[in-house]
């Protein structure tokens, strides 16, 4: 090997040697510059801290400027509670005696005719009951009995099941019946054929369709006076409906004869029961979420007719179902009971409708909780001329009613229901 030849392979493995130091240089550096660069001292639990932080900056805004600061509720629910000191509301255990006949979960509504009583359930199904036997039979289903029992009974299929409220007799063999999400219908008990009256969609309620038709009651053969208790939630919702408290209620006048609808108000909070005063002069009907009875003028003075009044406020409780005693006097059923001892959740709420409207995105868990709160059962009975309570029945601790949705006087005997217990009570006069 030549001078040359050895000097030249000195100097390349001198480069490659160099380039090799290099490249181990080259990688050195680079892990000490990943051991030397400052690491983020930002958590995952602090990142979820300030979003959570941001999203409550949000919230705040929003309860602050987007919702109402006062309501139909802050101006017109009762400021004060009602006592059960007086005679008329004198606490006492009727209603704890009461017999229970079990029928079916939700017999909102009680209606006799030719000896028998009728009911609708939370299933769609029409209930037909014998007082002596007190044996019963679906007279009507919205399905075949089968599919009825195992598909029908939860919230979400209300729309498609149906879901009786009001029931009224119309003619010997013939109930007017309300079902909330599809308008009224006339139901023959003897046939059992099945017609709509109106229907929810009917184009004459335009962008207001029928969300929530709740009870009805009959003029004549001819005048169905009925409630719509929000344009906006249905039934299923009711508890929304309720903490919003908007005048989104309406009574309507349906006429058999011509097929005109009219709107006699709607400025209704959470319209419910209706009932035909005795003398057939006005209308009245229970504004659930205002605890009050409103009178509505459809005959005698000229001066009246067309105008709404307030029969009683500050009632002992919620109203539901409102019907007429044997006296020609009025029964008042009750959701939920409020008084000095035991103020409703609508009272505890009343001044507070920011908190309501956020409430009123979790109904089911305030469902749950309303449930689970201390029962009182109450019915009483208000004169016809006056409006001044009676007298009222109780069952103080709620062991047989501890709420009414209606009573039903029929022969000597209350018969009461409910909107979501799986039995009708029944008590001897």
């Amino acid at each position: 090997m030549t001078d040359n030849i050895r000097q030249r392979k000195r100097i390349d493995d001198a480069n490659f040697l160099s380039s090799k130091d290099d490249i181990n240089r080259h990688i050195d550096i680079e892990q000490d510059d990943r051991r030397s660069r400052p690491r983020s001292t930002i958590t995952l639990s602090q990142t979820c801290l300030g979003t959570l932080a941001i999203m409550m900056l949000a919230l705040l805004a929003y309860i602050q400027f987007a919702l109402p600061h006062e309501d139909h509720m802050t101006k017109h629910f009762p400021a004060s509670l009602p006592t059960m000191d007086g005679a008329p509301l004198l606490v006492n255990d009727f209603l704890a005696h009461s017999q229970r006949i079990y029928v079916g979960e939700g017999p909102e509504s009680i209606e006799p005719l030719n000896g028998l009583l009728y009911t609708g359930l939370k299933n769609g199904s029409i209930i037909e009951l014998d007082p002596v036997t007190k044996k019963t039979r679906i007279i009507y289903s919205s399905l075949s009995i089968d599919d009825h029992l195992l598909t029908c009974g939860k919230d979400h299929l209300e729309h498609v099941c149906g879901r009786p409220l009001g029931i009224r007799r119309f003619s010997d063999d013939e109930l007017v019946i309300v079902q909330a999400y599809h308008g009224l219908f006339k139901l023959n008990v003897k046939t059992k054929k099945l017609t709509q009256l109106i229907g929810a969609d009917d184009k004459r309620f335009g962008s207001r369709p029928l969300r929530f038709v709740n009870d009805v009651d009959i003029l004549d053969g001819r005048y169905l006076f009925f409630t719509d208790s929000d344009w906006l939630y249905p039934r299923k919702e009711f508890m929304s409906s309720l903490l919003h408290a908007e005048a989104r209620g309406r009574l309507i006048r349906f006429d058999l004869e011509t097929g005109k609808v009219r709107i006699l108000d709607d400025q209704l909070v959470f319209p419910n029961g209706v009932q035909l005063s005795t003398d057939k002069q006005s209308v009245l009907v229970c504004e659930t979420a205002l605890a009050r009875i409103i009178r509505h003028w459809i005959n005698g003075d000229s001066t009246k007719i067309g105008k709404s009044e307030v029969f009683i406020d500050n009632l002992p409780g919620l109203p539901d179902n409102i019907r007429t005693t044997s006296s020609g006097n009025y029964w008042i059923a009750f959701a939920a009971i409020r008084h000095q001892d035991k103020p409703s959740v609508l009272d505890y709420l009343r001044n507070w409708p920011r908190l309501r409207t956020i409430l009123s995105l979790i109904p089911e868990q305030l469902r749950k909780i309303q449930k689970r709160l201390p029962q009182h059962g109450l019915v009483i009975e208000l004169d016809k001329n006056t409006g001044h309570i009676v007298r009222s029945l109780h069952d103080a601790e709620g062991l047989v009613v501890p709420s009414t949705s209606q009573v039903t006087e029929y022969d000597n005997h209350l018969y009461f229901g409910s909107y979501y217990l799986e039995h009708i009570a029944v008590f001897k006069l």
